[in-house]
């Protein structure tokens, strides 16, 4: 289990300055398989987490997986 938790102890990574402008944002797309939208995080270079996906319904502040 604590190898399942260690992407969520790396996101701290992200939040650093030095990674403020290091993703790429790919937002809007639909999900096939629901009615959520999803929002992308990527990673413009190597780095601990390389993309995270965000699911989200109409509106970001809507966040739902």
């Amino acid at each position: 289990m604590a190898h399942e938790l260690d992407v969520f102890r790396q996101l701290d990574v992200i939040n650093k300055p030095l990674y403020k402008t290091a993703y790429e944002i790919l937002d809007g797309d639909k999900d096939s398989r629901s009615n959520l939208r999803i929002r992308t995080y990527k990673a413009k270079n190597p780095s601990p987490v390389p993309f995270i996906t965000f699911y989200y319904l109409n509106d970001w502040k809507h966040l739902k997986k």
